[in-house]
């Protein structure tokens, strides 16, 4: 999982030093990834780089490929490493759920575009492909997922079931 800027003007990725340029995935400049972020990834040109953009190459192979799913995918590392998360989160909140789902209800079979529309296979509109991601990851909870709000009971068993995963 991403770490973010620690403070000494580097940015970390999986405990390796990446850059001290721009916040690694944050297409627009804002200064955070959203949803923006990885819309601009699925428009961006695909292929080598160049002519691709190498701000898209967020995995460094000198290509850009933001098929999900895929070798290589940039779209991947965004969604799985950069966000901890998985493809069907439309909100970005770290777990794939209810949620989510009713965004894609109702953005089904429309030419809407966009993740938090729930187009989250990068291909125009909400359709089949994206229902299908959220399917295969119905039920995904980010072990980053901050819990704290939630049931004390619910807390403690997260946390026991967290320290059992090796």
């Amino acid at each position: 999982m991403f770490e973010g800027d620690t403070g000494d003007g580097w940015n970390h990725l999986d405990g390796l030093q990446v850059n001290s340029g721009p916040l690694l995935g944050d297409f627009d400049f804002d200064g955070d990834r959203d949803a923006v972020d990885i819309d601009l990834l699925f428009a961006a040109e695909q292929g080598p780089v160049p002519p691709a953009l190498p701000r898209f190459d967020v995995n460094f192979n000198n290509n850009v490929n933001s098929v999900p799913n895929s070798t290589g995918s940039d779209a991947d590392v965004w969604v799985r490493q950069l966000m901890g998360t998985e493809y069907g989160d439309t909100n970005l909140d770290g777990a794939v759920n209810f949620d989510d789902l009713l965004m894609i209800a109702h953005n089904y079979d429309t030419p809407t575009v966009g993740w938090a529309l729930g187009d989250v296979d990068g291909q125009p509109g909400v359709n089949f492909g994206d229902l299908l991601l959220i399917a295969q990851h119905y039920g995904f909870v980010s072990l980053d997922m901050d819990v704290s709000s939630l049931d004390p009971m619910f807390v403690a068993d997260w946390s026991r079931a967290q320290s059992m995963i090796p």
